[in-house]
């Protein structure tokens, strides 16, 4: 009783979850009763007459609309009158995709279902048959009728099976599948792709079972088995020659990669995806966006990810929670994971509640309609007991007429006697005046071939000359087609050869600098680690002996050279993600004048004694700019640092300026070194150029610098014109 008062509310909850379910099963049925009878393209592959074709796809696309009803009839009588058997079976296709889409008419559903499996028993064209079964089984599915289905299912393959129709079979075990996996029966489901699968491999393998593995990542998608849809996927894909059914499994393993974790593999499925589009998606939905909300989550776009989320719950509340779990996951709120794993759970449970209420209402309808049938068997037997006494009535009057019918019998014969001898009579007369009037037709056909010999010879000398013209004007335009496309090879070569020397060359340099990097790197790890290494020995051996200021001393050049090393890690990785654009630009509003006071205080330990460190601006303090703050500060850090390397005494001056390039905001760093040769002004730049080997440094500072400031919108460079010793300066854009 309580059950019966929640049925409502259980319903309700799972609206969202049936649509979607409905959705998958519906994109999935179109693609059987495409199998079933063929795709038509638009250059007429349906084996119809090209007169009808048009009128065929007229009434396929409005099927959903009476207008396309009135259009399939008339579809049907033209075929009928022209002898087109497969046009007329076309045309019968068209009121059943009508009910099938519409729905709320089972017993029409049923009866135009049945008309095109009748007519196609007739001609015996068995495609048409099971698209039939296909269309109604359909029907049953998103009415929730599995019961009947199934029931319907195993009628029609026990059918197939009796007349050894192999594609009916494979098919049944594909519409099983269906109906369980819409019951929730995933396993079995599972099974019964399989067993089709393995069937059209043994019988018909020109059907293709691609589709089947698809249905199976789904099943297992829907049992949250993230290895089984792995598995499967790449299973459809060694046998998939279809690009639509490939595209959709490689979905399918796109998505179970970042289910289970393996982010590096999702990416290049998800690349691969967007390289490899298709005209028209057949796959589910559901997944299709999980895949792009599963992207935004590794791409950090938390916002944007869980308001995806959210609206697909519109289409499944299941899959909202799937993705709401491994969101939480990524972000290690575990709680939050067990609360949305309680809320997927709760769903199946009432999914399961609801399929049983279907089941009962399907069973009750099977038990009326069994019913009808009996009492429909009783009506005919007393019908029939009717008739037979009807019957014996009129067999003995039959009795009576018989006697009657031998004496007109025989009057009869008598009098076709006398016509036949009539008939003979004028035969004989009509035999003769046709051989009259064919001695004249012969006459008259013997002048008529004369006549056409002479036109023949006339018309083929013509033809001959005309050939022999054609030909010659044909072989000077080859002539002159080949020279053409002979210069055009030539200049092809040649481009390519340019080409190819170009790709030399950058191979050459490229290798060359892999060479440089390796020695550079090599030599500058080494130097930090050896001393690392070297000084924390002499203060775990000499610990005792040393005094505290020399103990202070050690673990200071342990501490600089520890620096030293995470900053040559850190400026490889931070060239390798600018360079491959994986680093994004947060823009914030920041103070111009705080940001050069920090990256001063930052650099100020490492100058020397007799250096000193100055700050010149000529903006107000409160001036503020929209920029990236850690790569501008990174970028005057950089330059800060390359100052203190090079200079032992004198001062470094840090400016600021909105005069010097007018739009932007100018950086400089201008110290009292040794300054930079002007032959050297340009290598600086270069990837792994140092002035002076024997200091410290990887020579990717002032390259990684030149990244940011492009990427900022400015650029940086060296004052050629300076000569107290060496200033840079660095720009970005002024903002409002």
């Amino acid at each position: 009783m309580l059950y019966l008062q929640n049925y409502d509310t259980v319903t309700l909850n799972l609206m969202r979850f049936r649509i979607c379910n409905l959705a998958v099963l519906f994109i999935f049925i179109v693609t059987l009763l495409s199998d079933a009878v063929g795709v038509c393209a638009q250059n007429n592959l349906c084996g119809i007459s090209d007169e009808l074709y048009p009128i065929y796809l007229k009434a396929s696309k409005l099927s959903t609309k009476k207008e396309g009803l009135v259009i399939a009839d008339s579809l049907r009588v033209k075929a009928i009158a022209m002898g087109d058997k497969q046009a007329e079976l076309r045309a019968l296709t068209i009121p059943v995709q009508h009910f099938v889409v519409k729905r709320g008419d089972i017993q029409g559903c049923k009866k135009v279902c049945k008309a095109l499996m009748d007519k196609s028993i007739e001609y015996d064209l068995m495609d048409f048959y099971f698209y039939g079964v296909a269309s109604y089984t359909s029907y049953l599915i998103l009415e929730s009728r599995y019961i009947e289905a199934y029931k319907y299912v195993n009628e029609q393959m026990k059918y197939a099976e009796a007349h050894n129709y192999k594609q009916g079979i494979a098919l049944g075990y594909r519409l099983q599948g269906v109906i369980q996996r819409q019951r929730g029966e995933y396993l079995l489901a599972v099974e019964k792709f399989k067993q089709s699968i393995e069937y059209i491999e043994k019988n018909v393998p020109k059907m293709g079972a691609a589709q089947n593995y698809q249905s199976i990542c789904n099943c297992y998608r829907l049992m949250n088995d993230y290895e089984g849809v792995l598995k499967s996927s790449q299973d459809g894909l060694l046998i998939c020659k279809d690009d639509n059914v490939r595209y959709n499994l490689k979905q399918m393993e796109c998505y179970a990669y970042f289910m289970l974790g393996k982010y590096n593999s999702f990416r290049e499925s998800y690349d691969y995806i967007k390289a490899h589009p298709v005209k028209e998606f057949t796959g589910t939905v559901v997944v299709r966006r999980a895949i792009e909300l599963q992207k935004l989550m590794l791409d950090s776009k938390d916002e944007e990810a869980l308001k995806g989320i959210t609206q697909l719950g519109r289409l499944s509340g299941a899959e909202m929670y799937r993705l709401y779990i491994e969101y939480y996951k990524l972000h290690h709120e575990y709680l939050k994971c067990l609360e949305y794993a309680n809320k997927f759970f709760e769903l199946r449970n009432e999914s399961n509640a609801l399929l049983t209420a279907e089941d009962s209402k399907s069973m009750e309808y099977i038990y009326k309609t069994e019913e009808i049938k009996a009492a429909r068997q009783r009506a005919i037997f007393e019908s029939a007991k009717l008739e037979l006494a009807n019957t014996q009535l009129q067999l003995d009057n039959s009795e009576l007429e018989l006697d009657r019918s031998k004496d007109a019998i025989r009057l009869s014969k008598l009098t076709a006697e006398k016509d036949s001898l009539s008939i003979n009579y004028q035969k004989l007369i009509a035999r003769q005046l046709s051989d009259s009037i064919m001695q004249q037709r012969l006459r008259r056909d013997a002048k008529e071939r004369g006549m056409k010999t002479q036109n023949i010879v006339l018309a083929i000398a013509v033809g001959v000359i005309i050939l022999i013209a054609l030909l010659t004007v044909a072989y000077s335009m080859r002539n002159r087609m080949i020279a053409e496309k002979l210069r055009r090879s030539n200049a092809a070569l040649q481009r390519s050869i340019v080409e190819l020397d170009k790709v030399k060359k950058h191979a050459r340099e490229t290798e060359k600098m892999k060479t440089m990097f390796v020695q550079n790197m090599s030599h500058e790890i080494r130097t930090p680690l050896n001393a690392i290494v070297g000084f924390s020995q002499v203060l775990m051996d000499m610990n005792k002996e040393l005094g505290e200021q020399e103990k202070k001393d050690l673990i200071k050049m342990i501490s600089d050279n520890s620096e030293l090393l995470v900053a040559l890690v850190n400026d490889i990785f931070e060239l390798s993600d600018l360079k491959g654009g994986t680093i994004q630009m947060k823009m914030s509003k920041v103070s111009v004048n705080a940001m050069c006071r920090d990256a001063i205080e930052t650099v100020r330990h490492r100058k020397a004694e007799d250096v000193e460190l100055i700050f010149k601006t000529n903006l107000p303090q409160d001036y503020m700019v929209e920029t990236d703050m850690r790569r501008v500060t990174q970028v005057l850090i950089n330059m800060l640092t390359n100052a203190e390397k090079n200079t032992t005494e004198g001062s470094i001056t840090l400016s600021c300026s909105l005069q010097e390039h007018p739009g932007m905001i100018t950086y400089s760093v201008a110290d009292t070194g040794v300054g930079v040769p002007v032959d050297k002004m340009d290598e600086i730049f270069q990837r792994f150029k140092k002035l002076n080997n024997q200091k410290q440094g990887t020579g990717l500072g002032l390259d990684i610098c030149r990244t940011i400031a492009g990427r900022l919108g400015g650029e940086i460079d060296i004052d050629r014109n300076y000569t107290g010793g060496a200033r840079f300066w660095f720009t970005i854009p002024v903002t409002d």
